[in-house]
This record gives structure tokens, sequence and C-alpha cells, in this order.
């Protein structure tokens, strides 16, 4: 029990946080619970304040937030149980054609555009932070993790992002991130939207890197390919609707997720207001994916090692890089098990060699 959850199982473990499949003791719903890592009690007192405000917000494209406690002095958050893959894991088994690509891009930026309504700035978009939720007519995207990276990250021994600490992943972070995090606002979760766009559309990284000193070097610099280059035939809009994206200067990008939405999907699709979040939209926003797609999903996927860049020392996404099964072996328990199975083998060829030597005489009987 931690509370009144029952833990039904273990779903994995980063550097911030452990996650678990709990049940509620009275009601019997089922929610993740997330078990953060931090040790000083300011970052405890924030970390449930955010908790209060992301709970605040109720969108069909956002993880919702439904309880925040403590469980032996660690701060917890009770969120949505997602029955799905991230986006991560989709894309590195399955492109999604173009249509696809831009209806997962909707709901996402349906939940973004929300909770920037909220007050709340995200800082670390990207795929890992998109869940895919599982329904019968398809997926609907969900943005997790709003704000929870600034107060992480403060809690690992960074400063607060007014004191110029910039946070982030590094293929994903915006120019002022990098340069002037104080000045962080809700442009650079544009400039985050664009990298999703740019690698849902164009199938790779924008800014892709072989190490963090690279990408943040193509970023400040603006160095990414043409989208055109990669996709024959992009119509213009949604190259136009990247390149806004990805404009250096806040002030000459794409401003918000309404303009964005105008420009990709015509005056046919409106940013709703707070009073019209209701399950008519998240209906609405649910996307029928291939064949191979849907089992991709249905099925699960293989773990394998993530290649995202990291800033040193910088606490990322709980989903962050890393996270094991916890049906794997630690390394220092695969050690002990190999030194143990050397041992055995060992034990085994002398009982072997004691045997033949006897059958050969070679020993007294």
């Amino acid at each position: 029990m931690i509370d009144r959850y029952i833990v039904v199982d273990f779903l994995g473990e980063g550097g911030a946080a452990r996650v678990y499949k709990v049940k509620h003791y009275h009601l019997q719903s089922i929610h993740a619970l997330k078990v953060l890592a931090v040790n000083d009690a300011e970052t405890k007192r924030r970390l449930i304040e955010e908790g209060r405000s992301q709970a605040s917000l109720r969108h069909p494209n956002v993880v919702a937030v439904t309880d925040a406690l403590l469980h032996e002095g660690q701060p917890c958050l009770v969120i949505e149980f997602v029955d799905g893959p991230s986006l991560y894991d989709l894309m590195d088994e399955y492109k999604p054609n173009l249509e696809e690509a831009l209806e997962l891009f909707r709901g996402i930026l349906r939940g973004v555009d929300a909770a920037h309504r909220h007050g709340l700035v995200h800082r670390d978009l990207k795929p890992e932070n998109v869940l895919l939720a599982q329904t019968d007519r398809g997926v609907v995207p969900k943005v997790a993790d709003f704000g929870l990276v600034k107060v992480l990250a403060k809690g690992a021994g960074h400063r607060d992002t007014s004191s110029g600490t910039f946070l982030g992943t590094p293929q994903y972070m915006s120019p002022e991130q990098i340069s002037d995090p104080a000045s962080v606002d809700p442009r650079a979760d544009m400039f985050s939207l664009g990298c999703l766009l740019f690698e849902m559309v164009c199938g790779q990284v924008a800014f892709d890197a072989d190490n963090t000193y690279e990408a943040l070097n193509k970023i400040m610099n603006s160095e990414y390919p043409p989208p055109e280059s990669l996709v024959p035939n992009l119509p213009k809009h949604i190259k136009d609707a990247i390149n806004g994206l990805l404009a250096h200067e806040a002030k000459d990008r794409t401003a918000d997720c309404s303009i964005l939405m105008d420009q990709l999907y015509g005056g046919v699709e409106k940013i709703r207001s707070a009073s019209d979040d209701t399950q008519e939209i998240a209906r609405e926003s649910v996307v029928a994916l291939g064949p191979r797609a849907e089992r991709i999903i249905k099925g699960g996927t293989t773990a394998r090692p993530r290649k995202r860049l990291r800033l040193p020392g910088v606490v990322g996404s709980i989903f962050e890089d890393g996270v094991r099964n916890p049906d794997q072996l630690s390394a220092r328990a695969e050690q002990i098990w190999i030194g143990v199975i050397a041992f055995m083998a060992g034990m085994m060829g002398v009982v072997v060699g004691l045997y033949v030597a006897r059958f050969l005489g070679l020993l007294p009987m």
C-alpha cells in the first residue's frame, strides 16, 4: 500500500522517479503513481504545489494528475494510467505517413494549447513525453510531465530558470533555453513543437548530432535540413509551419498554438476554449493508424537503449532514457551471476577431472 493505493505492478524507473501501476483502495480505479526521488524539503513542497496546479488542468490530450501525496517523506504524483507506448517507442519501429503524423500532432497541439492557457510551460516536449492511449477506435496522444523538469532540476542541486540554469533535452531545446533561460516562456514550447513536427513528418531528428555540444551548436545556428529536401512534394503550408516554429528568435517564431492550428488545419479546426474541453473532443482526437502501428501499440515494444543526448547533471524526463524493465538484471547483479556461473563451471570441471583420473587409474580408488 502507498497511502490509499494498492501497488499492482512496478512499471519502471528513471533518474527522477519510480513508477507504479496502482489501484485505489476504495474506488478500484487504476492509476500510475510516480514516487519522486528528491531530498530537500523545498523541492518536495514545490512538487506538491506543481501537482495541485496540474490537477486543475483537465484535457483529453494531457495526462491528468489526479492526486499528490507524501509516502515515507517522498512526494508522489498520482496520474492517469495510459495503456500504451510513447510516441518515441512508436516512431522507433514505425514511421507515420503524412496524414497520420498530422493527426497525431493535432492532438499534441490541443494538449499543449490547453496547458499554455492554464499557465503551464512544459520545457521538455519530446516524443518520450507523448503517451499514446489505446481506444477501440485508435489512439489518443497525451502530453505528460508539464513543468516537472524545472522543479526536479532545482531539487537536484540546480538553480531555478530565473537564475539562469537551462533545462531540457538538447535536441528539442529552444535557443533561448540555451542562451537565456530566464526568458523562457510558452514560445520555447513552440520551438519544441517544431522539432516534434519535423521529426514526425520527416522521419528524423531536426537537429541530429553525435553529442550534446554539436546539437546545441546546430540549434544556435539554425542548422537543420530543409524539410522539403527529406519529403518530396511536402505541402508548402507544412514546410512554412515547421520553419516558423524553428525560428531562432522567439519574437519571430509562431506565437501560439491557435495560430499554428489555423496554419496547419485551416479554419475548419479551431482551438476550443476551456469550457469546451469535453469527452466529445477526446473522441474527435482519436487517430486511426495502420495495422502495423496498431500491432506495435497493442503488443508493446521491445526495450532498447536510448540514443537521446543529455545535459550533464540536469534531470531529464521522469520517463527518461535508461528506464529498466523490472525483469532485467542490474549490471551489478549480472556480474555476480556471471561469477557464480563461472565458479560452478570450474567446480564441475574439477569433479569431472578427478573422476576421469580415477577411471584411468591415475588416482588411488
